[in-house]
């Protein structure tokens, strides 16, 4: 991710969020500031109930600009898109896109 335009600050390939539960609000203020086509790709990672589906993606997508996925294991991360890690899974990414 060379590109200025793909990534905003040299050197870094992607953001990584941890968060209790209560976090929601936060995470909600923080990524409804990005605008679409924001360069970077973003995984959040909450502490949830194993036993519930989270709906975190469906709620996140309503409310800010850029697309939001409930992450699965070994998929390719895409620039420009927060992922969240669902309730009592392991996620390995296989890479990071360098382009969308």
């Amino acid at each position: 991710m060379n590109d200025a335009a793909s990534s905003p600050i040299r050197g870094i390939e992607a953001i990584v969020v941890g968060a209790s539960a209560g976090g929601v609000e936060a995470l909600l203020s923080i990524f409804g500031g990005l605008p679409k086509g924001f360069g970077l790709p973003i995984i959040a990672v909450l502490h949830l109930p194993d036993e519930r589906r989270s709906q975190l993606a469906e709620v996140f997508a309503r409310r800010i600009a850029i697309p939001v996925v409930e992450a699965r294991d070994k998929e390719s991360i895409k620039p420009g898109t927060l992922y969240f890690a669902g309730p009592a899974t392991t996620c390995r990414w296989s890479s990071i896109a360098a382009s969308r």
